[in-house]
């Protein structure tokens, strides 16, 4: 139970930084162009990769930058789903197991392994995240 507990305020805790993260942070204009300088915008026009609505220019952004971010947005959000999904499924296993330890156990066990395959998706979000928008956090300092 005290695993529980802890694994829920854990989580509760970073749920800022979740929200923080969901919108893409504008960026000022940078002195080195990723889009421009690494040529990979050039190369995703040639090959015909480069749309416009997932990779305009939004922001002050690179479109590459902002595509990115876009498509780590709706993974995060559809994976929050998968984990709700599974907490609700673990407590509903561990309400209706009836006084069976195992039952009890088993439902514990999901809703803890949820929780913890949360949060490494959280972290995992949130290195992507800064790897994206380094330009923006590098000018920060």
């Amino acid at each position: 139970m005290k695993k529980i507990i802890v694994a829920i305020v854990i989580s509760i805790l970073t749920l800022p930084f979740l929200a923080l993260a969901a919108t893409p942070a504008p960026v000022p204009s940078p002195s080195y162009n990723f889009t421009k300088d690494s040529g990979l915008g050039v190369t995703a026009e040639k090959t015909g990769h480069k749309s416009n609505i997932l990779f305009g220019d939004q922001a002050g952004q690179d479109p590459l930058e902002y595509g990115i971010s876009v498509i780590l947005t709706v993974v995060a959000s559809f994976v929050a789903v998968f984990f709700l999904t599974m907490v609700i499924l673990g407590g509903f296993t561990w309400v209706t197991a009836g006084g069976n330890e195992e039952q009890i156990k088993k439902g514990k066990n999901q809703i803890l392994n949820a929780f913890i395959g949360f949060l490494i998706t959280v972290g995992a979000y949130g290195i992507s995240f800064a790897f994206v928008n380094i330009n923006s956090i590098i000018l920060m300092f």
